[in-house]
């Protein structure tokens, strides 16, 4: 990929485009997202109220971390989506974004991040390790994983 050509930005896709994105990345959940949610409301929920953190490779949206924060009540954040393209993934793109996550974060005073992953996706678990997250809770498909900020 040639960088000049990339770009991370905030919270700057249209719905339309993070809808398009989520149905281009379906096949990547495990399990599939749209087995679990309404990608068309979930593209509105995202698009209304979470901090996406997306990458860009020309005018084409393919990696996108998103997350909620909730200052009032808790002082944390809820990462609700990490998602790259297919052929994109592997080259250190969710990494870079999760990144821009965690310094937001930590801008924010945020005590604290959440996430839910797989069970199954052993890639995406190594990766949160990587940053820091540990084991919180589990049920009985995923893991509720936890990153002390503070």
């Amino acid at each position: 990929m040639n960088r000049e050509s990339e770009y991370i930005t905030v919270n700057r896709a249209s719905r339309k485009e993070l809808l398009n994105f989520l149905n281009a990345c379906d096949n990547n959940f495990s399990p599939r997202l749209s087995s679990r949610v309404n990608i068309e409301e979930y593209s509105l929920k995202l698009y209304s109220k979470a901090v996406n953190f997306e990458y860009w490779l020309f005018r084409q949206l393919i990696g996108m971390v998103s997350m909620y924060t909730n200052r009032e009540q808790n002082n944390s954040g809820y990462i609700t989506n990490v998602s790259v393209i297919g052929e994109y993934a592997g080259k250190g793109i969710a990494s870079q974004l999760l990144r821009n996550c965690l310094e937001f974060s930590k801008k924010q005073e945020l005590g604290e991040l959440k996430l839910e992953v797989s069970k199954e996706n052993e890639v995406a678990i190594k990766l949160y390790e990587k940053f820091g997250f540990s084991f919180f809770e589990a049920n009985e498909y995923s893991f509720i994983m936890q990153l002390k900020l503070k």
